[in-house]
């Protein structure tokens, strides 16, 4: 797989992940709105409609356009994405049902009882409203069942979600927005909901996830939001020198670049230079160290240069 699809296949991955966090908050609300009798159909429109503008439709269509596509692989990752995107289009079209259904009960049935009330004289049009009277028994029936299959549905596909991300441990996208998005993570699968995805993910858990979200923030040209994430777990790993060495090296480049704090900067990274001697980090990663130091002492001796000529 080339770099452009391999990216393209990575932004996916992030999409699904943050359309399915979203849907199930949504969810969630609905059901409880139906157990307290609040719900109306504007609230499940939201969620799901039939003109393929909702969240879970484009969720629906995500998962077939990354997993269905190749699901004739025996690839095992394929396959539990392959289940994954079975699980979620029946889950759109459970929800459909309940869509219609509701739509049935709050528009329909009192059209039906004003009708009947005004106009209901022949004995066809009394059996047509007795008839009509039963489908919405039926419908008011009919969604107590419908939510407790979809909810049953639903804690299958949050066990499949699970077992299907860990298989994108190193997409950067991904770690980067679930660490953005820790609310959303959390909302859905409790309060540790980020740590325990973290610990199923790497095996150095939070830290190893941080430290790949760094090096993606870094690639992206975050330097910013490298440096801070570095920094992070720098200090729980004081004695990680392959954290150490990207701590210097990414904070050297930030201060480089956002602060023009030069001198420090050059300091970290020749620092950073030291480190990666010593833990055979890569060649193509130093060079690109000492490239960036040129680059700090060219801006150094300009602007000690400038300050010079101020001072005279």
């Amino acid at each position: 797989m080339n770099v452009f699809l391999r990216r393209e296949r990575e932004r996916q991955i992030v999409d699904i992940t943050k359309w399915f966090l979203t849907v199930v908050i949504l969810y969630r609300e609905i059901y409880g709105k139906y157990k307290d009798g609040t719900l109306k159909f504007e609230d499940v429109q939201k969620l799901v409609d039939d003109k393929g503008q909702s969240i879970l439709y484009n969720l629906k269509e995500a998962c077939h356009s990354i997993f269905r596509q190749n699901a004739m692989s025996a690839n095992s990752n394929l396959d539990k994405g392959k289940l994954f995107d079975l699980a979620i289009s029946s889950f759109f079209h459970e929800v459909m049902k309940v869509r219609e259904d509701c739509y049935q009960l709050e528009f329909y049935s009192p059209c039906h009882m004003e009708l009947e009330k005004n106009h209901a004289k022949t004995d066809y049009e009394k059996d047509f409203f007795n008839r009509i009277k039963k489908l919405t028994v039926r419908v008011e029936e009919r969604l107590p069942k419908e939510f407790e299959e979809i909810d049953a549905l639903l804690g299958d596909i949050l066990n499949q979600f699970k077992a299907l991300l860990p298989e994108h441990y190193n997409n950067g996208l991904l770690v980067r927005f679930m660490i953005e998005n820790k609310h959303l993570v959390n909302q859905v699968f409790g309060l540790k909901g980020l740590k325990e995805f973290f610990q199923l993910m790497y095996r150095g858990g939070s830290v190893e996830a941080y430290s790949i979200a760094a090096k993606s923030y870094f690639e992206s040209g975050f330097y910013d939001k490298a440096a801070t994430t570095i920094e992070k777990i720098q200090r729980l790993k004081k004695d990680d020198k392959e954290i150490e060495f990207l701590y210097y090296f990414y904070t050297g480049v930030r201060d480089y670049y956002y602060a023009e704090n030069y001198r420090r900067s050059l300091e970290y990274l020749i620092t950073a230079a030291s480190l990666g001697k010593t833990i055979n980090f890569k060649e193509e990663d130093l060079q690109r160290i000492r490239d960036i130091c040129d680059k700090v002492r060219l801006a150094m001796s300009k602007t000690e240069g400038q300050e010079t000529v101020a001072s005279k």
